[in-house]
């Protein structure tokens, strides 16, 4: 988890496409994991 984390921070945040959605999407890690749109 950890690691996982670093690379997060390092990378920064990222959005992605879904295909069954349109638009792009972010999700909030430190929260509640929700999904929100970019």
């Amino acid at each position: 988890a950890a690691l996982t984390q670093g690379q997060r921070d390092f990378f920064g945040a990222h959005t992605y496409e879904r295909v069954d959605a349109e638009g792009k999407f972010h999700t909030l890690w430190s929260g509640d994991r929700s999904e929100v749109q970019a």
